[in-house]
């Protein structure tokens, strides 16, 4: 009964996010400025992600 409560809750709140993302899509599709920011915040991520990767990875055994 547990799992059931808890398949319930996961896919009301997984509905739940996409309809937000869905209804926030087309308002993000048509601002310039809204994918300007999205550009410049994912190309942080990734820079982010890429130095974290390269000063907290081991060092190659040769």
């Amino acid at each position: 009964m547990l799992g059931l409560i808890w398949m319930a809750l996961g896919i009301a709140s997984d509905g739940a996010y996409a309809l937000l993302a869905s209804s926030l899509s087309g308002r993000l599709r048509r601002s310039l400025r809204a994918r300007r920011r999205l550009d410049i915040g994912s190309g942080v991520v990734y820079l982010g992600l890429g130095a974290a990767a390269a000063f907290t990875g081991e060092p190659a055994k040769a």
